[in-house]
């Protein structure tokens, strides 16, 4: 029996198989790197629903939807590097600079872009 936002639910509703809603939720977000939306609309439950579970779980949540940067606890935000997803602090020694990009560096570390 799984407790999602208030509500008692014992299975998920678009997929009875699933039978722990919360492991599920955790294994999309963490292993699959599935956004939250995804994760919602493919289990049948709302956005907050997820965002709350995962918060619950302590999982360390991606800052902005579908990119690869994370905030941690002392403020300083990270990246994880797409090509060799080797995470490394958002600064001007890691990263190449791109003015068109969301957070203002390439999603690929220097060393990555480097050696193609």
């Amino acid at each position: 029996m799984v407790l999602i936002g208030g509500f008692t639910m014992l299975k998920s509703p678009k997929h009875p198989e699933i039978e722990d809603v919360e492991e599920a939720i955790e294994f999309y977000y963490v292993e699959k790197r599935r956004s939250m939306p995804r994760i919602a609309d493919f289990l049948g439950l709302s956005y907050p629903q997820v965002r709350r579970i995962l918060i619950r779980r302590d999982v360390r949540l991606r800052r902005h939807q579908g990119t690869r940067t994370f905030v941690d606890d002392d403020g300083i935000k990270t990246r994880e590097c797409a090509m060799c997803n080797q995470e490394q602090p958002l600064i001007d020694r890691y990263w190449h600079r791109d003015k068109k990009a969301a957070g203002g560096f390439k999603y690929v570390c220097k060393q990555c872009r480097n050696q193609t």
